[in-house]
């Protein structure tokens, strides 16, 4: 919906929560990079740091809308780096919270910016090892108590998170939050000589429960698989 061909965050600071983060899609001037001293971070998630670093300090920013370059994915032959500690996006939060506090921003996009990170930091929540979770818990609990405090953004939160918000702020601690984590839904998956797709499986019903994070239990009955399926 932009009129203008040249623009800056003024113009989009109501949205700017919808615009896709990662670099691939996008053209730096160098130096407006050198001249603002702008780099990744050091964190997991330095793309989306990177990302609002450089949108709130450029002048002009524009867009090509011709289709002049093409990503491919691959999932059975792409392999990204893989975690067990995803805390990292609770640490990016704050970051690029602090960042548009300091552009005087924040007014205007913290409801749109907070729903949408509490949405990726339950998902990153769910993913974590059980061995990162306790300290993953603690920080979000943390962010949450923190975010009550202003009620123009805990009154607006996506409601399908709710429920998984209230059960973190009204237990005590890590054990005590695992007391009301009792199984919901148990999804049961048949497999057999399934190593193509079952990692895209997963993915897709974890990434499709949102209502039921920590809810939700998943059940694989392996036939008799011959390939890698067990070990997936």
């Amino acid at each position: 919906g932009l009129e203008k061909d040249v623009f800056n965050r003024d113009d989009i600071i109501n949205v700017i929560s919808r615009v896709y983060s990662k670099p691939f899609n996008k053209l730096f001037k160098s130096s407006f990079l050198k001249d603002n001293e702008i780099d990744f971070a050091e964190n997991k998630f330095h793309d989306e740091i990177f990302f609002y670093d450089t949108i709130l300090k450029a002048d002009r920013i524009s867009l090509v809308k011709d289709p002049l370059y093409v990503r491919r994915f691959n999932n059975r032959f792409i392999k990204g780096e893989s975690y067990d500690d995803y805390t990292d996006i609770l640490f990016a939060f704050r970051s690029i919270k602090e960042k548009l506090i300091a552009a005087d921003c924040w007014q205007s996009c913290k409801v749109a910016v907070v729903n949408l990170y509490i949405k990726r930091i339950f998902h990153y929540f769910a993913i974590t090892s059980d061995e990162h979770k306790e300290e993953f818990y603690n920080e979000f609990k943390k962010e949450l108590e923190d975010l009550t405090h202003d009620d123009a953004i805990f009154s607006k939160l996506s409601a399908q998170h709710t429920l998984a918000i209230s059960r973190i702020l009204n237990s005590k601690d890590y054990s005590d939050y695992l007391k009301t984590s009792d199984k919901l839904i148990s999804v049961i998956i048949p497999c057999y000589n399934a190593e193509n797709y079952i990692r895209e499986t997963l993915d897709s019903v974890i990434g499709q429960t949102l209502d039921f994070r920590g809810n939700i239990e998943l059940v694989l009955v392996d036939d008799g698989s011959r390939d890698d399926t067990l070990e997936i």
